[in-house]
Order: C-alpha cells, then structure tokens, then sequence
C-alpha cells in the first residue's frame, strides 16, 4: 500500500533517516509525531478540520471541531457535486490512476468498488482540504506539514534539554 494518498508526494524519510545516521555515525534518534498536526504548538489547543463550505452561492474555507466535514445542505448539493466533478476530471487529466489500479488487479478494483458503495450510501460532506488545519484561539489557518514540523521539531529541543514531552502530544493526554 502506498504512503501517499492521490495529489500526495512521498517524503523520503526513510532514506534521509538511513543517510542522517550514517554521516552523523549513530547520534540520531526518530521523534515520535503523535498529535503534531492535531494539536497546535504555541497554543497546546486541538486545531480544527478546514473544509469547503458554500456561502451565497460561493466556495469558502470553513472550520469544523468534528472529524469530519458537515453534511452538505439541501441548497448546495449541486454546487458541491459540480466542484466534486471537476476535481475529479483534474485528477485524470493530471494522472491516470485508473489504469494503474487495473494493473494492480482484482483485489484493488474490488475495493474501489467497496468504496464506491459505502460512499452512495452515506450522505454527502463537503470536501475537506487536508493540507490546513484552524487554530482557534491563533485565528488563523495552518499549513498542516509546516505547522506540524515545527511541534517536532520543538517537541525534539524538548527532549534534547531533558524536560519532559507535554500532554497534549500523547496518547494518555487525549483519553485513549
């Protein structure tokens, strides 16, 4: 299974990691990511799902504390089918990804099938943009890798000077 999802492109982190410790002969060490695009680093609060929402007719970003997008109202279903339409023929012209999963075989053709079924029945959502993310409290929008580098990174400094990793970027810190 690939890492990377349609419109995505692979980082090669493996391989930096590999070359990282062969130059720096055994000084490195991973740091562990969880929450670092859920939870903001200045503020520690969660961010928020971004989405297209329609207003008066027109495409804006929205915010939403749900981990998924609303349903789309009555009134805007054709505008967002339509906007669901020509992402998709963007995505065909840009890659031919359905020749690629023929090659693949039946296996993946049953499983876009699947996919398919489940999404006819299920409502329609507007259409998430999974590169941002909302911090309420900041105001504003997130580019959710560079934000998400950044908690790394800080949560990295942290660990380096022996202070301990904040709740907020574990497991135990949201319930689980």
């Amino acid at each position: 299974m690939p890492s990377t999802g349609r419109g995505e492109v692979a980082a090669p982190v493996g391989d930096a990691y590999k070359t990282c410790a062969r130059i720096f002969r055994g000084q490195t060490s991973a740091e562990d990511e969880n929450y670092s695009t859920k939870v903001s680093w200045e503020t520690k609060k969660t961010k928020e799902l971004t989405y297209i929402g329609i207003r008066n007719g027109k495409a804006v970003l929205c915010h939403s504390k749900g981990k998924r997008p609303p349903v789309v109202k009555e009134e805007d279903k054709g505008i967002v089918t339509r906007m669901l339409q020509e992402s998709k023929e963007r995505g065909k012209r840009r890659r031919s990804w359905n020749v690629g999963s023929k090659m693949i075989g039946d296996i993946c053709l049953a499983k876009k099938e699947k996919i398919k079924k489940e999404k006819k029945d299920e409502e329609m959502r507007y259409i998430e943009c999974r590169g941002l993310r909302f911090c309420p409290e900041m105001r504003k929008y997130y580019d959710r890798d560079a934000s998400s580098a950044r908690a790394i990174a800080g949560l990295r400094c942290l660990r380096l000077r022996g202070l301990g990793r904040p709740s907020v970027f574990t497991r135990a810190g949201h319930g689980k």
